[in-house]
């Protein structure tokens, strides 16, 4: 009778800790994962080529926009919103291109915030990667890319092992 009663409560804590583990795994998730939104205002008047341009986010890492072939991107405030206010963006013209490319964590729900472009005109957007997308205009006047906003969740591994060493800490304290 004894050793049921043991391996009950055996299963029991084991039940418990999975259930702590399972807890803990998903706050760290959420702890860990990040939303930003990074804007051209800081860049304001920056050219490409020759070389691409990379932005820090801070908190997250280095985005790069890239222009493609034939393209002379500036960055500037040519372009209005819906809303008439001008805004400082990346500048493509009829035809040009740039490719963008997360160099940190997979980014998650990418959404690049355009303006600028006039009916009949159109933007293209095309992911090539899991952190890469082309960015083309298409239409006679060109558009502004005004921001990205995009999520980025850390690598599992990084995740898996903040939880261990937190719940350690948390059963170290419980003895």
């Amino acid at each position: 009778m004894f050793s049921l009663l043991l391996a009950v409560h055996e299963a029991l804590t084991l039940i418990l800790f999975m259930k702590h583990l399972v807890t803990l795994l998903s706050l760290f998730v959420t702890i860990n994962a990040g939303a930003f939104t990074l804007d051209f205002v800081a860049v304001n008047g920056a050219t490409l080529p020759p070389s691409p341009l990379v932005i820090n986010v801070s908190g997250y890492d280095n985005v790069s926009f890239s222009p493609g072939f034939g393209s002379a991107l500036e960055v500037g405030n040519q372009y209005e919103s819906d809303a008439g206010t001008v805004s400082t963006s990346l500048e493509l013209d009829a035809i040009e291109s740039v490719t963008v490319t997360f160099l940190g964590a997979n980014p998650t729900n990418v959404d690049f915030d355009i303006i600028g472009p006039n009916v009949g005109e159109a933007v293209s957007i095309v992911q090539l990667s899991s952190a890469s997308f082309l960015v083309s205009a298409q239409g006679s006047n060109g558009i502004g890319l005004q921001s990205v906003c995009f999520g980025a969740v850390p690598e599992p591994s990084v995740t898996i092992l903040a939880a261990l060493g937190t719940m350690s800490l948390v059963f170290r304290r419980r003895r």
